[in-house]
């Protein structure tokens, strides 16, 4: 049972993780339209 919280704890931190990364990216996006961004995608 704690084996589960802690794999969904995990699993939640890594998807807090990548919606980050995104929100970044975006912002990343909005900050330099020009800049070739998608090559350097995470």
């Amino acid at each position: 049972y704690e084996k589960a919280l802690f794999h969904r704890a995990e699993s939640l931190r890594r998807a807090n993780r990548n919606a980050e990364a995104a929100a970044d990216y975006t912002k990343a996006i909005a900050l330099n339209p020009k800049d070739d961004l998608p090559t350097r995608r995470p």
